[in-house]
């Protein structure tokens, strides 16, 4: 994998993923320092979390999109 030179940008998966996030957190550290790249974890979700937590994944795709994020 490259460096990302991009904007803002965001990895997202579920807590109880079992391959995903560990692969995820890899790709984060591998991104440039000081980029607005972000981890974001949805809580309780397997592999699937927008079918699993829909509210939640929503809420977390709309608050990185806007800048703000949800507790």
């Amino acid at each position: 994998m490259g460096r990302y030179e991009g904007g803002p940008g965001a990895f997202l998966a579920g807590e109880k993923d079992g391959l995903l996030p560990k692969t995820m957190r890899g790709m984060v550290g591998m991104m440039r320092k000081g980029s607005a790249v972000e981890f974001l974890v949805v809580e309780g979700a397997g592999h699937l979390p927008m079918v699993e937590r829909p509210e939640r994944f929503a809420e977390l795709v709309s608050g990185f999109l806007t800048g703000r994020r949800s507790v």
